[in-house]
């Protein structure tokens, strides 16, 4: 029962474990090992081997991204290149380097059309000459929803949360119809740069509590979970793969890069690569990332002050105006302009927080036809143990009372339903965890 509340409260699972007993997953960058008549796990590189100083610059940050990009270019020695775009600074880096290079590729940009992401990357794409493509489902229903769990959940070996499904399917129609041989994201570009700054939509924030030693865990995220947490102490949540001994700083990078980028942004691109396409990561590259965490541009060697916060969008500028400076000129979909932000930072945030105050579209909003996917889900067929672990009160009355809200929302939901529907997919014979 531990693996399946940590997963409740982390939004995956963590310490490699699985919904089911003795079944450990091998996550991205790992490999196996055998010796003497036994298996173990080794990753091909440590994150803490890139916890040191050595002297650096933005421009060379530059020079190795662009090295990296190249590589995946002549790996795949094919002109039909395509990216993922949105409105934010990771994708754009990306595209300014490939253009730098006179590669224009083809362009994806998911969700709602009305949204900022669609509608920056579209002007971007129609600018420059881009193929545009921003294919959208049909009016969401639950029967095209649990279709698209189904395959999400098999693809990924039932390691993928079923939000992924969305992204999956929108991938798998963008593929089918442009037939790409190489993918570009921007997965992590963000984080290594600025450190970790909240989401729910990713994260619970459980990681940052208990590393605070917080006293009131059950209590505080009691309300994120159907199951009781009455039983379970913060060591029995701890993620025991993080090396307790590691500096704060150091020990956030090992959050993000185990738990956010190897497991959250991993099951993205695991999915994606099931699409017989290479999927190319550069700022999961580890020539990039020894340079940028061994170089003093990232949170890991700043400390944590209100100009620092500030002015990390400066490696991104940077990065674009050495690549593709025009990219400059277009506003990214969180209000800021970076034109203004290269004139006055301080103005740039004032005008960027005026600009929030105007309600923005959605990228993907979860309204009644979800919450009927989630009745019609039999959770009195879950074993009699994990039953007993769920507030079953409290989880029909909460889904009753509800229609409609954002992603972090429903995850008190699914992480309840996604038992019944690993079960139903895979085998009832596997002992629950």
């Amino acid at each position: 029962m531990p693996a399946i509340v940590r997963n409740s409260l982390y939004y995956h699972f963590v310490d490699q474990e699985t919904i089911f007993q003795d079944i450990l997953f091998n996550m991205p960058s790992h490999h196996l090992v055998a010796e003497d008549k036994q298996t173990f796990h080794r990753k091909h590189w440590e994150t803490s081997n890139l916890f040191s100083k050595e002297k650096g610059d933005i421009f060379g940050l530059g020079e190795v991204l662009s090295s990296v990009i190249s590589q995946h270019l002549a790996y795949v020695g094919s002109n039909k290149v395509s990216m993922t775009l949105t409105g934010g600074f990771d994708s754009r880096v990306v595209l300014a380097s490939l253009l730098n290079k006179d590669v224009l590729p083809s362009v994806c940009t998911y969700g709602n059309p009305l949204s900022s992401d669609v509608k920056i990357a579209k002007i971007i794409a129609q600018d420059y000459g881009l193929d545009f493509y921003n294919p959208n489902d049909p009016t969401p229903t639950k029967q095209w929803f649990s279709q698209a769990v189904e395959q999400t959940l098999l693809t990924s070996n039932s390691l993928a949360s079923v939000f992924r499904a969305f992204r999956f399917s929108f991938m798998s129609s963008f593929v089918q119809e442009t037939k790409p041989d190489v993918l570009f994201t921007g997965y992590f570009g963000g984080e290594g740069i600025r450190g970790y700054y909240g989401n729910d939509y990713y994260e619970s924030g459980l990681f940052f509590d208990l590393s605070s030693e917080n006293k009131h865990i059950a209590e505080k995220y009691q309300p994120k979970t159907f199951f009781n947490l009455d039983n379970y102490s913060n060591e029995d949540l701890q993620i025991e793969s993080l090396n307790p001994h590691f500096k704060q700083n150091e020990r956030i990078l090992a959050y993000l890069y185990e738990v956010i980028a190897r497991v959250h942004h991993g099951s993205d691109i695991d999915l994606y690569k099931s699409l017989n396409i290479h999927v190319a990561n550069p700022f999961l590259d580890i020539d990039y990332l020894s340079y940028l965490h061994k170089s003093g541009i990232s949170f890991l060697n700043k400390r944590s002050t209100l100009f620092n916060k500030l002015s990390y969008m400066k490696t991104y500028i940077s990065l674009i105006e050495s690549f593709h400076p025009s990219l400059l000129s277009y506003d990214l979909s969180n209000g800021f302009s970076l034109e203004e932000y290269q004139k006055c930072i301080i103005l740039s945030f004032i005008k960027r927080a005026l600009k929030s105050k105007t309600k923005q579209k959605a990228n993907f909003m979860y309204g009644k036809w979800f919450r009927d996917y989630i009745t019609d889900i039999d959770v009195d067929s879950l074993p009699i143990e994990v039953l007993q672990a769920i507030n079953l009160s409290r989880y029909r009355s909460s889904l009753a009372n509800t229609e409609q809200g954002p992603e972090p929302y429903w995850l008190k939901y699914t992480s309840v339903t996604t038992i019944v529907e690993l079960l139903n997919l895979f085998t009832n014979e596997l002992t629950i965890k």
